[in-house]
């Protein structure tokens, strides 16, 4: 079953906005498991919203430890992290 995970990030600022983006683009796609779909939305100035369905629930696990990894490594850029996940339904 196809399972997805939502980051919501707040940065510091826009300049931390920036930074974080750019490494957050340049770093996934050679960290992360390969999902089905992935979408970046700018929710703000220094927002951003990050949605990624997997097809099950132990590949959406290992890229959220893969994510943890890097929020870890960066989270002197942001100032507030919240995430969700679950089964899709639709």
């Amino acid at each position: 079953m196809a399972y997805g995970r939502i980051v919501n990030i707040e940065y510091q600022s826009e300049e931390d906005y920036e930074i974080g983006i750019k490494k957050w683009i340049d770093w996934f796609p050679h960290n992360t498991p390969a999902e089905s779909s992935r979408n970046t939305i700018r929710t703000g100035d220094t927002t951003v919203f990050f949605l990624a369905t997997y097809e099950t629930e132990k590949l959406a696990n290992e890229g959220a430890l893969a994510a943890k990894k890097f929020f870890d490594k960066e989270g002197h850029h942001i100032r507030e992290l919240i995430a969700f996940h679950g089964p899709v339904v639709a």
